[in-house]
């Protein structure tokens, strides 16, 4: 993208020495050859004002999609880290429990799990 901001910036130098030869040339040219010059220079800073917009507006797009990238990218780092807790922290055979009151305890335990779990899909399918 730097190549072309460059070429840009070039481009409206060239552009200004092609207006100055053409007002050193006006003063001896036909008529006829004035409307062609005053023309085509209008045409080449039409030309010229159009592409430094359109380049403009694709930095600006390039410069969306990299924050968007780095958005994902992390999101992603996040997701990654939260799932590799949540595979340790399912990796654990229960201990099978005698007493109700512990069964219930772990039972809850899982059912955070499960909720954390849920809330996350819906974060990443949304």
């Amino acid at each position: 993208m730097q190549v072309v901001v460059t070429s840009l910036c070039e481009g409206e130098s060239l552009v200004l020495q092609t207006s100055d030869l053409a007002h050193k040339v006006l003063p001896q040219t036909s008529p006829d050859g004035q409307e062609t010059i005053k023309n085509q220079q209008s045409n080449i800073q039409q030309n010229l004002d159009n592409h430094a917009q359109k380049t403009k507006q694709t930095e600006k797009e390039l410069d969306d999609r990299l924050k968007q990238w780095r958005d994902f990218d992390n999101a992603s780092e996040e997701f990654n880290k939260w799932l590799g807790d949540m595979e340790k922290a399912l990796e654990v055979t229960p201990e099978l429990k005698v007493d109700l009151f512990e069964k219930k305890r772990q039972l809850e335990k899982y059912k955070v799990l499960l909720v954390t779990c849920l809330f996350v899909e819906k974060e990443i399918c949304f």
